[in-house]
């Protein structure tokens, strides 16, 4: 079931989809994991890299029973084990005022983050109107699922490709 369709604002390459309060970290966001776009090694906090630097990705977000099956339509899909630490979540981009809230109870999740448009979205730098044409697309699915390492399940960006690299190198 669809939640969530909308633009978010990216700001350094990078949002945010969280509950409870807001921590900045970026590398601690994904120390220990093996891919560099999806962030999920803070309680209550996913960290979402974006091609583009600044401006406006198109964001979808579902919440499903079982995991999704693995379409073409995606360039990059990468999983991690997912927290909230409170009930419901906020999507954030840590730069300006715009927030949006979902409805997502305290349980374990498996989160998959699907992407098309990365490198796209990095040749274009800047998006500054939600009303420009978009290049990037965004899918994040949720399903309850006991936690687990994260994981690559397709790397078809050069974006994603260097972010998931220096991911491998925090330690």
């Amino acid at each position: 079931m669809q939640v969530f369709s909308n633009m978010v604002f990216t700001s350094t390459h990078q949002y945010y989809v969280q509950s409870g309060d807001d921590q900045y970290a970026w590398e601690e966001a994904f120390r220990r994991q093996r891919n560099g776009i999806l962030g999920g090694a803070l309680p209550g906090r996913l960290t979402i890299a974006s091609g583009v630097h600044t401006g406006y990705v198109h964001l979808s977000v579902a919440l499903v029973n079982a995991p999704p099956l693995l379409t073409a339509e995606w360039e990059d899909v990468v999983e991690v084990s997912f927290r909230p630490v409170m009930d419901g979540l906020i999507v954030a981009d840590g730069e300006t005022d715009e927030m949006h809230e979902l409805s997502l109870p305290v349980d374990d999740y498996r989160v998959r983050l699907s992407v098309r448009g990365m490198d796209d979205g990095e040749a274009l730098i800047t998006l500054e109107q939600p009303s420009e044409e978009v290049v990037e697309f965004h899918e994040l699915t949720f399903w309850r699922a006991l936690p687990a390492d994260d994981e690559v399940s397709r790397q078809g960006s050069q974006f994603a490709r260097r972010q998931h690299t220096w991911a491998q190198t925090l330690s």
